[in-house]
């Protein structure tokens, strides 16, 4: 099991286009291309932020380590899921070339469907 895998439930099986509007399978392939792109930026910054929270937290007092952590923006449960994702899936940060061949995506042209 791959690193997205393990993060979130699989995908459903595929979504049914038929019948919709030429323009708006285009729109909807558009949107899926970015979604599926971020989705894996979204786990990659997480484990590089959990790796870097992880590399100071030792070196601060408990409650200064907390106080550093919310006047850098995050809430402590979110250092804490970061801290986690990195600590237990950081050594499992998927390239394009290590996901299995569903899980690669190419750009749809317009007449894709």
């Amino acid at each position: 099991m791959n690193l997205i895998e393990r993060i979130q439930p699989a995908a459903p099986v595929g979504f049914d286009y038929s019948g919709l509007d030429r323009r708006l399978v285009t729109k909807l392939r558009e949107a899926e291309t970015v979604i599926h792109a971020e989705k894996e930026n979204v786990i990659a910054s997480a484990v590089r932020t959990g790796h870097a929270i992880l590399s100071v937290r030792d070196d601060l007092e408990h409650g200064r380590f907390l106080a550093w952590i919310e006047a850098n923006g995050l809430s402590k449960s979110t250092a804490y899921r970061a801290m986690n994702i990195a600590e237990h899936l950081g050594h499992e940060l998927p390239t394009v070339g290590s996901l299995p061949p569903n899980r690669r995506r190419r750009p749809r042209g317009p007449n894709d469907s």
